[in-house]
């Protein structure tokens, strides 16, 4: 359960067959594997967040040299009282412990780093004003890849589409690294007549957003319509290349009259 990888179809390898055929036979491995998948998703989501240190890699390698240079190298097989070589009679308590240890160190520092980019990222307050011009800019300069079509290949669960916009069949989606200094998901629908529009969805909380789009986007730069909302833990951007008419036929929230 641990090889397969959220938001992918792993289960379909032919090497995963009895796993799968588990899974659909027995509902609480089918449970236990479900929160083991979120798991998964929220630490490799909040890992990607965080900047790696200037000089880790040369720090890094230089511990490994020093760790090397102090290693024991007996020319000798070394032997019990008895005459019989210590490596018949099993490991020592030490030879045990040490990959327990390396374990142990590799952990603590895998949740130190998370724990460092989380408590950075909270850190940096936006406003919505804020939040709204960097995702024109993003979306106006962002150089974009050909994405996945999401009636062929699921988005990843932790960043699902809001269900306050519509998106057509043909909407693509693919993984962005660093809007507002976050990793996300960005479902892109191109329509008739040059009207394009994003819909960006990015794990942070800003303060003072509304739980729905609003009916009245902000205009911005570039004959751009945004407007941005929060669904829990997870921030809504739209940004809409057309006019405010072609915005609201994205949203699928009462507008009431429009003045």
């Amino acid at each position: 359960m641990e090889a397969c990888r959220p938001g992918s179809d792993d289960l379909a390898d032919p090497a995963m067959a009895e796993l799968d055929a588990e899974l659909s036979a027995n509902r609480r491995l089918a449970a236990r594997f479900q929160r083991l998948q979120k798991l998964d998703l929220s630490l490799a989501g909040a890992i990607q967040d965080v900047p790696v240190p200037p000089g880790l890699r040369d720090r890094l390698l230089a511990a490994l040299v020093v760790e090397a240079a102090v290693q024991p190298r007996p020319t000798e097989e070394p032997r019990s009282a008895a005459g019989v070589p210590d490596v018949l009679r099993g490991r020592s308590a030490p030879d045990r412990i040490r990959p327990w240890l390396f374990s142990l160190s590799g952990a603590l520092a895998a949740i130190f780093l998370v724990a460092v980019g989380l408590f950075e990222r909270a850190q940096v307050h936006y406003t919505t004003s804020g939040v709204l011009e960097a995702a024109v800019d993003f979306f106006s300069h962002e150089s974009q890849g050909p994405g996945e079509l999401v009636s062929a290949v699921s988005p990843p669960w932790g960043f699902p589409a809001s269900r306050y916009v519509q998106l057509p069949g043909q909407t693509r989606w693919r993984r962005i690294d660093d809007l507002l200094e976050s990793g996300g998901v960005a479902y892109e629908v191109s329509c008739p007549g040059g009207v394009r529009a994003t819909l960006y969805v990015v794990r942070r909380t800003v303060a003072g957003l509304p739980d729905q789009p609003p009916a009245s986007p902000v205009p911005g730069t570039a004959h751009c319509w945004t407007s941005a909302w929060q669904e829990g833990q997870l921030l809504y951007i739209l940004v809409v290349s057309g006019d405010s008419s072609d915005y609201r036929r994205f949203l699928s929230v009462p507008q009431g009259p429009v003045a």
